[in-house]
């Protein structure tokens, strides 16, 4: 449904009076409203300036307002567990996707012990947010006692609807949902070679076809666990997608196994499918816990269909040493993907308190990770301004402003043994100020948010043009933060359908060209940390009204290009060449 948005501009004095004037009619309001964007405003009074404006953001946030609508939308989920081991103060998250074909994304909250993880229907219908709890007639309730963690909705048997994977701890069952096409599902976990994965945790996943030979190849991160017990000397990290509904374990013979005891633990947490060094196959960047995150780059097809990986990770420069989240997207709009690496930081580099868990380290911060355009990363966090970040969890890329440039969220928080120094950070939401640095803006935006976050899912459920983000926390109910305003600057939305098996186009580009700049999205089924965002893509445009071009590159390498595209409008594009809106 094209739409068009004025654009508000204001000076610096001028935005802050907007922005209280945003926070006085969000608390009248009571969370409702149709998620339309319109900033509420009074005659405009400038306050004194700030203190120090050199923190102020260089791109335009005054239009950008986020609203807590948790509770009108109908998300009454509770996480919890009856008695918490590490395992479980880790776990959590949310998968978002299409689950029953009607346009609009769902929502999958996993759950701990203390009762059952959640199906949650959009029923919005271009309104104010719906959802209706369907667990029960869907079937994906699980077990009683299930203790589960990571969830991803994909379709890994290519028949066009969103399958369900959800991870687990402390030796609790991972389950697979097959979807049956009816709005329910099938638990088919022992049929497709899961049913023993041989692991006590099953953090997350993700998923890429890293063999190129068309369906969806599955990573799981496991967490606290020495390589050397595993009685098979596999790590069970890879798992080959066979084409028939069924996975087989291949750590081995990719040589993942030898990158994970090549650190000589395994602490994965987040792993993401990425050609980082963009020559047409999918890399792995896997965030790891103490030191260990990881880049293996894919050498590609070695002969007889045989794939492999290369320990290609540069210990002078992946020095985040708590790595949770990844955000793995093109940050700087250079043509490349950069990452995002969310860690634990109190500010400057401290020692944890005496007695805490990994008492002794130096936590550092988070890290951001810049692309030279070959799949070397240089550390570029002291000039993006991102170290800050408390302890950081599930992070995500999205435009949150609709500039052209991609921001960065992420959660925070943990409730830590022997110190309450991190259990009420804040959220971080680091606007791209589109010359290489961040600004941290998130309260004055209305993020307001000092739970115990884990998984984060950053999407437009609500269909308005702007992205809103879904919080799954530990021990706490999930939250639902609504993006008021930031579709009065245009946007650009993109769905791609390919061929079975892999018809969400999973590892497929998409480059927008528009006013003299290039924006690339690489289509990941990845890990934020327990979570994953959807497969559609959400392009801002700032006051542009013509899109000069739109280049689809899929997986096999064809490309399908459209000239002369008009912005505020949401786009399917089907391969290999056929295009629809709505």
């Amino acid at each position: 449904m094209p739409c068009t948005r004025d654009l508000v501009r204001r000076s610096l004095n001028s935005m802050l009076a907007v922005l209280a004037a945003v926070v006085i009619a969000s608390c009248g309001g009571g969370g409702g409203g149709n998620g339309g964007g319109n900033v509420v405003t009074n005659p405009p009074v400038d306050p004194p300036p700030p203190d120090d404006p050199v923190d102020a953001p260089k791109t335009p946030v005054a239009h950008v307002a986020f609203v807590d609508v948790t509770a009108a939308a109908g998300l009454d989920f509770l996480h919890g567990f009856n008695n918490q081991s590490n395992a479980g103060r880790v776990a959590a998250g949310v998968a978002i996707g299409d689950y029953n074909g009607d346009g609009w994304l769902d929502v999958y909250l996993a759950q701990g012990d203390v009762g059952f993880s959640k199906l949650y229907e959009n029923r919005s219908q271009g309104g104010s947010y719906d959802f209706l709890d369907v667990t029960v007639e869907a079937g994906v309730a699980g077990e009683p006692g299930d203790k589960a963690s990571g969830p991803a909705f994909v379709d890994y048997d290519g028949d066009g609807d969103m399958d369900l994977f959800v991870g687990s701890v402390e030796n609790s069952q991972f389950r697979v949902y097959d979807n049956l096409g009816d709005g329910s599902f099938v638990d088919v976990t022992a049929s497709c070679g899961l049913g023993e994965i041989g692991r006590e945790n099953n953090i997350g996943v993700a998923f890429g076809d890293y063999d190129q030979d068309a369906d969806l190849d599955l990573f799981v991160a496991h967490w606290t666990f020495t390589p050397n017990e595993l009685p098979s000397g596999s790590t069970l990290h890879l798992w080959r997608n066979n084409g028939n509904g069924t996975f087989s374990d291949v750590s081995d013979e990719a040589l993942i196994t030898e990158a994970i005891i090549e650190e000589n633990n395994d602490y994965t947490f987040s792993p993401t499918f990425a050609d980082v060094d963009s020559d047409g196959d999918l890399d792995l960047l896997v965030v790891a816990d103490n030191t260990t995150s990881q880049v293996l780059i894919n050498n590609g097809d070695s002969g007889g269909g045989l794939y492999t990986f290369s320990y290609a990770t540069d210990r002078d420069v992946l020095t985040d040493d708590a790595g949770m989240g990844s955000s793995v997207a093109d940050f700087d709009n250079d043509g490349d993907l950069d990452w995002f690496v969310s860690s634990i930081s109190l500010g400057d580099p401290v020692e944890r308190p005496s007695g805490s868990d990994n008492a002794g380290y130096n936590l550092t911060g988070n890290r951001y990770y810049r692309n030279e355009g070959n799949g070397v990363f240089t550390d570029w966090t002291e000039e993006a301004g991102v170290r800050m970040g408390y302890w950081g969890w599930g992070s995500c890329a999205a435009d949150f402003n609709n500039d052209g440039y991609l921001d960065i969220f992420h959660v925070n928080g943990m409730d830590e043994p022997a110190t309450n120094a991190y259990l009420e950070d804040p959220s971080r939401l680091f606007i791209n100020n589109a010359d290489g640095s961040f600004t941290e803006y998130s309260e004055p935006l209305g993020l307001v948010d000092r739970k115990s976050g884990r998984g984060v899912t950053c999407f437009d459920g609500d269909q308005d043009g702007d992205i809103d983000i879904l919080i799954s926390n530990n021990n706490d109910s999930a939250t639902l933060f609504r993006n008021d305003g930031g579709n009065q600057l245009n946007f650009l939305n993109i769905e791609l359908r390919n061929e079975t098996p892999n018809t969400r186009a999973i590892g497929a580009r998409i480059y927008v060209s528009a006013g003299g700049m290039t924006q690339l999205r690489e289509i990941h089924n990845g890990n934020n940390y327990v979570s994953q965002n959807p497969a559609e893509q959400h392009f801002g445009l700032n006051e542009l009204t013509q899109i000069d071009s739109i280049r689809v590159v899929w997986s096999d390498g064809s490309e399908t290009i459209r000239n002369s595209v008009s912005p505020n409008q949401r786009i399917r594009v089907n391969y290999p060449d056929s295009w629809s809106t709505d």
